[in-house]
């Protein structure tokens, strides 16, 4: 019994394939294999990316940017970034560029080292450096990925903070701390062998708590008021030295001119007693005289004295003390 139906007579019969229409397919295949065999054995890596190779899932190396080769359904090519600088923000996230940022106060609190709650704003901006140990290394989940860079650099950062005082953050070491930031963040991110580098840390807004920032305040006050306190005593003492330097100078001056005064004396004094001493050698009586007069002149200043010569003693006659006892005697001193 055949369950086969009784096909029509006039059905349509299907068209052969005749030898060269084969050959003609076969070839056509094989061009079209050779084609895109061609063209997945090349790859373009545009400016600013890398390519990693890997082969059954093993990176055999690095393709540089231009054109390329792999090897067809064995190599895969990844394309990575190197050049764009990324950014993670801590303690608040960006909701329009320069206008409106919302605060994210938990992750921002941190504690200083003399035990102070301080909130934190900052910035770590990183670029991709080494392309095969940053695919190697880092989770592929791109959120798993950058919840890995962003936890392993919030420890670096707050262990710095932990080591900082609270002075020392809000004031003057702010940029230090930064530095210092950056250089452990990089230093983890090489131990783990992640491929990137850090570009810059910046911190943004440093907040004290509300319970201590009265505190702050006072102690920010003093600190001004010690440093005009300061500036004050720098000024007056550069008054005061300047007024002291000058009376020294003035003395100093002074006392230049009495020694310069005082040498030309001594050098006229001994002229003097050169030129007496030639003319005592010549008449040393006349000498004598001369010298007693001048001497005595001040003491008896008020005296005309009248020398007389008697031997060889010298004696005087105060002429003034007789004329004025003649004028004081009846008769004007006649009888």
């Amino acid at each position: 019994m055949s369950f086969i139906p009784n096909l029509p007579e006039n059905m349509p019969k299907l068209p052969q394939i005749n030898k060269g229409n084969k050959i003609f397919l076969l070839l056509v295949t094989i061009l079209a294999f050779a084609a895109f065999f061609v063209f997945d054995s090349f790859f373009m890596i545009q400016t600013g990316y890398k390519g990693v190779v890997t082969r059954f899932g093993k990176i055999i190396r690095e393709a540089e940017q231009g054109l390329n080769f792999k090897i067809p359904f064995i190599d895969n090519v990844f394309k990575v970034d190197t050049e764009m600088v990324q950014r993670i923000e801590y303690g608040y996230v960006t909701q329009q560029v320069g206008k409106n940022y919302q605060d994210d106060k938990p992750e921002s609190k941190m504690i200083t080292r003399d035990n102070k709650i301080i909130y934190v704003g900052w910035i770590m901006q990183y670029k991709i450096m080494d392309p095969s140990e940053f695919l190697t290394n880092l989770p592929q989940n791109p959120r798993a990925q950058y919840n890995m860079i962003k936890h392993v650099a919030e420890a670096e950062f707050r262990e710095v903070v932990a080591s900082k005082g609270l002075d020392e953050v809000l004031t003057d070491q702010k940029v230090e701390a930064a530095m210092e930031a950056r250089k452990n963040i990089q230093s983890a991110f090489d131990a783990l062998g992640m491929g990137l580098y850090v570009n810059a840390v910046n911190l943004q807004d440093v907040e004290l708590d509300v319970e201590v920032q009265k505190a702050f305040a006072d102690v920010e006050t003093a600190r001004t008021e010690r440093e005009r306190k300061i500036l004050e005593a720098t000024r007056y003492s550069n008054v005061v030295l300047s007024e002291v330097e000058g009376a020294v100078m003035k003395i100093q001056n002074e006392a230049d001119a009495y020694k310069f005064r005082r040498i030309a004396e001594a050098n006229a004094e001994v002229s003097r007693v050169t030129a007496l001493s030639e003319q005592y050698a010549k008449n040393p009586d006349l000498v004598r005289i001369n010298l007693y007069a001048d001497y005595m002149t001040p003491i008896l200043k008020n005296v005309t004295p009248i020398f007389i010569e008697s031997g060889e003693k010298i004696n005087f006659l105060d002429v003034t003390q007789l004329i004025k006892s003649s004028a004081e005697a009846p008769n004007g001193g006649l009888e």
